[in-house]
C-alpha cells in the first residue's frame, strides 16, 4: 500500500500546500530551510541568524545528493524534523498549548512523508532530547512541570500520529510478509525476524569517513566523479588511453571514491564553517541543549559506523526494538547534520548577545574562538599536508579498474588536499568575522551578511557537485526515458492481460521499468515480501541461469523451447515473454500456464522449507503444493484429473479480478497472483469464501462442479477502518491547532486592553 492515496489522512494536502507551488527539489530545500528557520526563532535566535542557520542546514550536501537520487519520501520527511523539534521545546518552555499543537502537526506532517526510517531516528533522538531535560528538571526540582509536559507532548504525538493510522496499518501488516518480517525458513545465522545483518550493514560509513563532515572530498567524493574536461586528471587519462568514447565515459564516470560502503553518490558534508561554529557551541552554549546535541551528534555518529563499529551497532541490532528493520545505517547521520548547526548558531547568538565591552568576557569569547579554529581549522590544514602520509587511498573496488588504479589514487590525493585547504579558508575566514565583532571592529549587519555569503559559498558549490544544470533534462528528453525499446514494443501488441515479461537486459529485480510497460516477473522494492524473495534467490534466478546458458550454448528452436519447459517456477509466474535484447523481438514461450489452471493432484507437506523445495521437483502444471499445517483444510482434498476443466481470466484490475470456471468435478484452482491475505478476498458467485496459499507464493481455491465466477477484491479492513480513524483524527487535529493559535495571538490583545 506504499503507493495508495490516503485521503482522509489531510495532511497530504497541508504538505503540498507549504510548498507554495514551488517544484520539487525546490519546494523540498524550502520546507527545510522553513522548519529549521521556525525552530531557531523558537529558540529566540534573531531572524538573520535563524536565516543563516537554515540556509547551513538546508544546503547540507547528502540533502542534494538525495534530491538527485530522487529518494524524495526521504527529503519530505527530513523537512519536517526541526518543526517536531519546535513544538516541544516550546512546550518545555510553558507554551503547552501551541507547543503541543505545533508538535501533533508536524509530527503527523513528518510521519505522512513515509519515510520510516527517518522518523524512527527522529524519535530515538526524542527520547535523548527528553532525557536531557528530565536531568535538567531534576537538578531545578522542576519534575513536576516536565512531567506535565511531556504527557501533554505524548498526547500531541498520538493525536500527530492519527491522521497516519490507515497508511501506517496496512505499512505494518505488509512489513511483517517482508524481509523486514519473520523468516519462515531455517537462516545460517539463525535469525528470525528483520533484516539479514550484513545486508542491513552494507552501508556502513567508514570510521575515518567522517571526516567528510568537515571535509567534502575527504574520501574522494562520488563513485562516480564527473572531471572537468580540463581537470589535470582527464588530461592525463587521455594522454595514456586516447580520446575514444570509452575514454569519454570514464572521465564522465571516475572511481574517485575510496571509503569503505559498497558505492556513494556522494558524501554528507555539513560545512567546515558549521564544524567550526559546532566546536564553539561546545564552549560557550550551556543548558541541557548543548549537552543534548553533543550526545546525540556522537550516538548517531557512531551508529552510522555500522560493522566498523560492531560492539555499539550488535547491541542495538540484537536488542533495540524495531532498529533491525532499517539497513542502510550511514543515513544515521541525517542527526548530526541537524544537531552541528543548531548548536553552531546558538553559539554564534550566545556571542552576539554578550557584552563585548566587557575584557574579561572579550577574552573569553577570542579564546573559545581561538580554540574552535584551531581544532577545526587545525585538523583541516594537518590533513591538508600530512594526508598522503595517514591514508592508502586505495577503495575495495580498485581491483576492477586497473590501470586507472595510479590515477586514481593520484585524484584522491589531490581532492583532499584541495578541499581541505578549501575548508580551512572558510573556517579562517569565519572566525576572523566574528573575532572582528567581538573586538567591535565591524557592526551586527556586516556580521550577518559576511556569514551568510561565507555559508552559502562554502555549501551551494558543494551542492552542485551533484545536482547541477545538468542534471536536470527537458521534457522531450525525459519523455524519451519511458518510449518503449522495439522488444517492449512487440509485446505490447499482445493485448491479453494473461501474462508477464522476464527482462534480462537488466537486472530484473532493480528495475522498475519493464514494470512501466508490462506485468513484470521483476521490479524494485526495498522491502519486497520474503516469500517472493524466497522464491527468487532459491528457483528464479536458477532458472534464469538455465535460460542463460541455454542462449550461449548456439541455441535453436527446439532447444530454446526445451529449456523453457523445464522453467516450472517461472512458468507458474506466467512467463509468457523474456526480452532478450531490446532491439530484437522478445522470445516466447509457449510452456507458460497461464493466469490459471486447474490442479489435478494435490503434494501436502508440513513446512515451508518443504513447500518450496517442492517447487523444484516439477510437475507443477498439474500438481499443487500445499503446507496443511498453515492450510489444514487442504488436507482433506482429493482432486482427480478431469480433461474438461477451464478456468479464464475475464477482468483484470489492480484490485478486482475476475475468472470463469467450468469443470465436472470438484477441483482446485491455482491463480497465477501473489498470495497476501491481508487484504484480498475471494468470491466465489458473489458470495466470500476463504483461499489458500500454494506453491509458496500464489493463490488457490477450491472451486465446485458447474459454471462460477471466480473473483478476487482487495479489501483490507486495515484501509477501510483506518481511513475513518485518519479522516477524524485529521479534523480534531486541525480544530486543536485552529483554537490553540486563536488563543495564542488572543493573548497580546488582552493584556493591553487591561
Amino acid at each position: 500500500m506504499a503507493g495508495a492515496r490516503y485521503p482522509g489522512n489531510w495532511m497530504y494536502y497541508i504538505n503540498k500546500a507549504l510548498w507554495l507551488g514551488i517544484p520539487r527539489p525546490v519546494g523540498y530545500v524550502f520546507v527545510t530551510f522553513l522548519g529549521f528557520f521556525l525552530l531557531l526563532r523558537v529558540m529566540k535566535v534573531n531572524p538573520w541568524l535563524s536565516a543563516i542557520g537554515a540556509a547551513a542546514y538546508a544546503f547540507s550536501s547528502y540533502f542534494f545528493i538525495i534530491h538527485e537520487a530522487g529518494h524524495t519520501s526521504k527529503a519530505n520527511a527530513i523537512s519536517f524534523m526541526a518543526p517536531v523539534i519546535a513544538g516541544i521545546l516550546l512546550t518545555y518552555r510553558g507554551k503547552w498549548l501551541i507547543g503541543g499543537a505545533l508538535t501533533a502537526l508536524a509530527v503527523a506532517l513528518q510521519v505522512n512523508a513515509n519515510h520510516l526510517q527517518i522518523t524512527y531516528y527522529l524519535a530515538i533522538a526524542i527520547a535523548m532530547l527528553g532525557i536531557a531535560f528530565l536531568i535538567d528538571a531534576a537538578i531545578k526540582k522542576t519534575l513536576p512541570d516536565f512531567a506535565k509536559y511531556s504527557a501533554i507532548l505524548l498526547l500531541a504525538a498520538m493525536l500527530g500520529v492519527g491522521p497516519n493510522v490507515s497508511r501506517l496499518w496496512t505499512a505494518s501488516e505488509y512489513a511483517a510478509e517482508t524481509l523486514r518480517g519473520k523468516s519462515e525458513l531455517p537462516t545460517e545465522a539463525g535469525q528470525e525476524s528483520g533484516l539479514d545483518k550484513e545486508y542491513a550493514l552494507r552501508w556502513s560509513y567508514g570510521v575515518s569517513e567522517t571526516l567528510t563532515l568537515l571535509i567534502p572530498d575527504a574520501f574522494g567524493g562520488s563513485s562516480g566523479v564527473k572531471l572537468g574536461k580540463n581537470s589535470e586528471t582527464a588530461k592525463e587519462i587521455r594522454k595514456q588511453f586516447g580520446n575514444t568514447e570509452q575514454v569519454g565515459q570514464v572521465i564522465n564516470q571516475f572511481p574517485g571514491y575510496w571509503g569503505d560502503q559498497p558505492f556513494t553518490s556522494g558524501p554528507v558534508y555539513v560545512g567546515a564553517i558549521v564544524c567550526f561554529l559546532f566546536v564553539l557551541g561546545l564552549i560557550l552554549v550551556e543548558g541541557p541543549l548543548k549537552w543534548w546535541a553533543l550526545a546525540a551528534t556522537l550516538l548517531f555518529t557512531a551508529l552510522s559506523w555500522g560493522r566498523h563499529f560492531a560492539p555499539l551497532t550488535d547491541l542495538f541490532f540484537d536488542y533495540f526494538p524495531l532498529y533491525n528493520k532499517f539497513r542502510a545505517v550511514s543515513m544515521m547521520l541525517v542527526i548530526a547534520e541537524f544537531t552541528l548547526p543548531l548548536l553552531g548558531v546558538l553559539a554564534l547568538q550566545k556571542i552576539m548577545d554578550s557584552a563585548a565591552d566587557k575584557e574579561g568576557n572579550s577574552k573569553r569569547l577570542i579564546r573559545a574562538i581561538a580554540i574552535a579554529a584551531g581544532v577545526t581549522g587545525g585538523l583541516a590544514l594537518l590533513l591538508a599536508l600530512l594526508g598522503p602520509a595517514l591514508f592508502s587511498f586505495e577503495g575495495a573496488q580498485d581491483d576492477k579498474i586497473g590501470q586507472l588504479a595510479d590515477l586514481a589514487r593520484d585524484y584522491r590525493i589531490s581532492a583532499l588536499r584541495n578541499d581541505a585547504f578549501r575548508s580551512a579558508f572558510f573556517i579562517a575566514a569565519a572566525a576572523a568575522l566574528v573575532f572582528a565583532y567581538v573586538k567591535r571592529w565591524v557592526q551586527p549587519v556586516l556580521v550577518y551578511a559576511g556569514l551568510g555569503m561565507l555559508v552559502l559559498l562554502d555549501m551551494v558549490p558543494v551542492d552542485l557537485r551533484y545536482i547541477n544544470s545538468e542534471s536536470y533534462v527537458s521534457k522531450k528528453r525525459y519523455d524519451q526515458a519511458f518510449v518503449p525499446s522495439a522488444a517492449s514494443n512487440f509485446i505490447l501488441q499482445d493485448k491479453d492481460p494473461n501474462y508477464r515479461v522476464l527482462n534480462m537486459t537488466t537486472s530484473p529485480f532493480d528495475d522498475a521499468l519493464t514494470s512501466y510497460h508490462h506485468k513484470s516477473i521483476g521490479g524494485y522494492h526495498a522491502a519486497k515480501l520474503r516469500r517472493y524473495q524466497d522464491v527468487i534467490s532459491q528457483h528464479i534466478q536458477p532458472e534464469m541461469q538455465l535460460l542463460i546458458n541455454a542462449l550461449q550454448n548456439q541455441p535453436t528452436d527446439s532447444s530454446i523451447r526445451a529449456t523453457f519447459s523445464s522453467l516450472d517456477v517461472l512458468n507458474m509466474l506466467n512467463m509468457r515473454y523474456v526480452i532478450y535484447n531490446p532491439k530484437a523481438a522478445p522470445l516466447q514461450n509457449a510452456s507458460a500456464f497461464g493466469n490459471a489452471w486447474f490442479a489435478s493432484t494435490l503434494k501436502k507437506v508440513n513446512s515451508p522449507e518443504e513447500e518450496i523445495t517442492a517447487l523444484g521437483q516439477g510437475g507443477l502444471r498439474t500438481t499443487a503444493v500445499v503446507d496443511v499445517t498453515k492450510f489444514p483444510e487442504a488436507a482433506s482434498l482429493n482432486l482427480s484429473p478431469d480433461s474438461t476443466a477451464r478456468i479464464g481470466l475475464s477482468e483484470w484490475e489492480p484490485v478486482r479480478i475476475s475468472y470463469e470456471t467450468q469443470s465436472q468435478s470438484e477441483g482446485l484452482a491455482v491463480f497465477s497472483e501473489v498470495y497476501y491475505s491481508k487484504g484480498w478476498q475471494a468470491y466465489l458467485d458473489g458470495q466470500p469464501v476463504d483461499h489458500l496459499r500454494a506453491n509458496y507464493v500464489l493463490r488457490a481455491l477450491k472451486v465446485p462442479a458447474g459454471k462460477h465466477t471466480v473473483e478476487f477484491r482487495f479489501e483490507p479492513r486495515s484501509y477501510a477502518v483506518g481511513e475513518q480513524i485518519s479522516l477524524a483524527c485529521s479534523a480534531l487535529l486541525l480544530l486543536l491547532l485552529a483554537a490553540a493559535c486563536f488563543l495564542e495571538f488572543r493573548k497580546p490583545k488582552d493584556t493591553a486592553a487591561s
